[in-house]
């Protein structure tokens, strides 16, 4: 399924759009609409569309989990950073067998997220991985609030990580 993911930066209300299966993402005024920047994304683990014709039918709710790759959110930090959250792909045979292995869904396993950042426009070399769990929301002064994974046990609260990205 195609869906839309956006932010609004609440500094100067800009909208920040995609889709999940964009490699774009559009800098609207929602006052006028106009387009004041596209951005292109080069995502490192983004291959799985490439050879899909993109035709409704094979967009369409198939009751199924899809497998590609797929965006996830944006992230609008305090300065001038933009970060792109997406799902890497999942082979059908890597997904069978970790079904059949009863290991965490892909979901809300990290090891399947990736983190583009992009500073004024342009994107950051590299992609960022985060661990030990799931990012939730920005913070001020270019944090994360990151929802820690614990593994199977069954925990009596949700543990939280605070995360900074520093600029070089």
């Amino acid at each position: 399924m195609a869906s839309p993911i956006f932010t609004l930066d609440a500094r100067n209300g800009n909208l920040y759009f995609t889709t999940s299966i964009d490699n774009e993402i559009t800098i609207f005024n929602p006052i006028n609409w106009n387009v004041i920047q596209r951005i292109i994304v080069k995502h490192e683990f983004f291959k799985a569309l490439d050879a899909i014709p993109l035709r409704e039918s094979n967009l369409a709710f198939s009751g199924r989990t899809p497998l590609y790759s797929h965006n996830e959110k944006i992230l609008k930090f305090d300065s001038d950073l933009l970060g792109l959250i997406y799902v890497k792909e999942i082979s059908e045979a890597a997904n069978e067998l970790k079904k059949a292995e009863g290991k965490p869904y892909r979901f809300i396993d990290p090891d399947y997220y990736r983190m583009i950042l992009f500073k004024n426009g342009v994107q950051l070399q590299g992609e960022l991985t985060i661990p030990s769990g799931l990012v939730q929301m920005t913070l001020p002064n270019n944090r994360l609030l990151v929802k820690a994974s614990i593994g199977d046990e069954e925990p009596d609260y949700i543990p939280y990580e605070i995360w900074e990205i520093v600029e070089q």
